[in-house]
């Protein structure tokens, strides 16, 4: 957390406009606090799918996706949310960016308490948060540190490049960085679906590993796949055909749509490879199979994807299109991979993780 406060210091000297890096550090500063609640939210969230329980985690996300609409827009525009709504104003200031990383924090400490009141409620008859031997536990945390941490690093890799795309998009201002942010809010919110796709798939097939079926866990990580592939179809086909009406829903002014329009076509390109990628890092974390996934995203995204963003972008001269043509290579590259990697292993019967 402190580092990601720290980091900020750094979008200047990055090339940033100082007008865009000091709205992105009031957002990460207030944005700080919800972490933790965010990160016990995610452990949660896992166990809840595990056991199957994941109607209650769609309810929970949707009444805290409500709470940050609602406190978002009060704080980010203050009394003219109130006024566009009929309702007289009472003096709230907008705060702008600072708002928004507040709302943020507010719904994912929401969330870190409703899906804890739920796991609870949830829990075995007489059951205890450590219940079993000394030993026993900590062969638990180990498994759980051995699979785990890959898995993180994972996120870290893939999440890592997006966002050192978005620094180095300051350098080439500020209506090249909002159209960046539109179009990669859209991508990212038919992303959200291969994640629920992607975690379904992983619960699919460690129960698959675990019951010790030779075929299921292949057929469990093929079918995953491909439905993620045709979902990410659906919406590319949508980025193609609807760019700029789809962009207009975040802003009107006409340089940032136009900027926006080429980057939505490039997204609608990388969708196909991002849900492939996303829905076969979950059947490799089924398998347990989490260490390959991690070095991959490492060699696809700063090693391929990053590099080749960098020379179409500025030795290129193809500005924003260019880095986005980089992240794109990334993706397909990550998809070649995994599915590969999961096609080869699934190959054979996977054993069971033991502690």
């Amino acid at each position: 957390m402190s580092l990601a406060g720290l980091l900020t210091i750094l979008l200047e000297p990055a090339g940033v406009d100082p007008v865009v890096a000091a709205s992105v550090r009031r957002y990460v500063l207030a944005r700080l606090p919800g972490i933790p609640g965010f990160l016990l939210f995610i452990a949660v969230k896992a166990y809840l799918e595990a056991r199957g329980m994941t109607r209650p985690l769609f309810i929970i996300g949707w009444a805290a996706n409500v709470v940050n609409l609602v406190v978002a827009s009060l704080l980010v525009f203050g009394d003219r949310a109130l006024e566009r709504i009929g309702l007289p104003g009472i003096g709230l200031p907008a705060l702008g960016s600072l708002g928004a990383g507040i709302a943020t924090s507010v719904a994912s400490t929401l969330l870190a308490v409703l899906t804890l009141h739920t796991a609870w409620r949830a829990r075995p008859m007489g059951s205890s948060l450590l219940r079993g031997e000394h030993a026993e536990v900590r062969a638990s945390a180990r498994t759980l540190a051995r699979v785990g941490v890959p898995i993180g690093m994972q996120l870290l890799t893939e999440v890592g490049v997006f966002a050192a795309i978005t620094v180095i998009m300051g350098r080439l201002g500020a209506t090249a960085t909002a159209a960046h942010q539109i179009a990669l809010g859209l991508a990212s919110f038919t992303f959200m679906a291969v994640i629920g796709m992607s975690n379904a798939t992983a619960v699919r097939v460690g129960r698959a590993v675990g019951a010790g079926e030779r075929h299921g866990p292949r057929r469990a990580g093929v079918v995953g796949i491909g439905l993620g592939a045709v979902y990410m179809v659906v919406c590319a086909v949508l980025f193609l055909l609807f760019p700029r009406p789809l962009a207009a829903l975040f802003t009107e002014d006409a340089s940032v749509l136009d900027a926006a329009v080429p980057l939505m076509r490039i997204a609608a390109i990388f969708q196909i490879a991002d849900g492939v990628q996303g829905v076969a890092s979950g059947a490799l974390r089924g398998a347990a199979d989490t260490r390959f996934a991690s070095l991959a995203n490492v060699v696809c995204h700063w090693c391929i994807g990053l590099p080749i963003a960098l020379f179409l972008g500025f030795s290129m001269n193809m500005g924003a299109p260019g880095l986005w043509w980089g992240l794109c290579a990334g993706l397909f590259a990550a998809a070649v991979m995994l599915v590969t990697r999961f096609v080869r292993l699934s190959s054979r019967a996977i054993a069971a993780v033991a502690h």
